[in-house]
C-alpha cells in the first residue's frame, strides 16, 4: 500500500507541476505565438517587397543598359558625321584656294539651308556663295545626330524625373 500511496503522491505532484507550469507557461507561450506569428507575416510581405524590387531594380539597369547603348551609337553617328562634315570642308577649301576660311564659316553661321540645298540668308544681306551639295549633306547629317541626342537626353531627364 506504501507503493500505490507514494505513486499517488508523485501522480498528484506532477499534476500540481504540470497545471502550475500550464498556468504560468501558457500566456507567455501564447504571446510568443502571437509575436512569431506576426513577425513571420512581416517577413514574407519583406521578402515579396525585396523580389518586386529585385524585379524593378532588373528592370531598371536594362533600361540603363539600352539607354547607354543608344547614347553610345548617337555619340558615334555624331563624331562620324561631325568628322565627315569637317573632312568635306578641309576638302572644299583645298579645292578653291582662292576662297577665304572665314567667307565659309560666314555662310554656315549666316544662312539656313532648304531643301533645295539653296542657302537663303536671313535678311543678313546679299546672297553670298552656294555650298557644294556635300557639305550641305553633312549639315543635315550633324543636325539630325544633334537632334537625336537632344532627344535622348530628354528622354534621360524624363525617365529620371518619374
Amino acid at each position: 500500500m506504501a507503493k500505490y500511496a507514494c505513486r499517488n503522491k508523485i501522480r498528484q505532484t506532477c499534476q500540481k507541476l504540470l497545471s502550475l507550469l500550464q498556468d504560468r507557461c501558457l500566456q507567455a507561450c501564447h504571446k510568443m505565438a502571437q509575436a512569431l506569428e506576426t513577425w513571420a507575416k512581416d517577413a514574407l510581405e519583406i521578402c515579396a517587397q525585396s523580389r518586386r524590387l529585385d524585379t524593378e531594380l532588373d528592370s531598371c539597369l536594362d533600361m540603363l543598359a539600352s539607354y547607354s547603348a543608344s547614347v553610345s551609337k548617337a555619340g558615334e553617328v555624331f563624331e562620324s558625321t561631325a568628322n565627315s562634315l569637317i573632312s568635306d570642308l578641309k576638302a572644299q577649301q583645298q579645292h578653291s584656294p582662292t576662297t577665304p576660311l572665314p567667307s565659309t564659316i560666314t555662310i554656315a553661321s549666316n544662312t539656313t539651308m532648304s531643301a533645295g540645298d539653296t542657302p537663303s540668308t536671313n535678311g543678313a544681306g546679299p546672297r553670298k556663295q552656294r555650298l557644294p551639295r556635300q557639305i550641305t549633306r553633312g549639315l543635315q547629317n550633324l543636325e539630325v545626330s544633334t537632334a537625336e541626342l537632344l532627344q535622348l537626353m530628354d528622354d534621360n531627364y524624363a525617365v529620371t524625373m518619374k
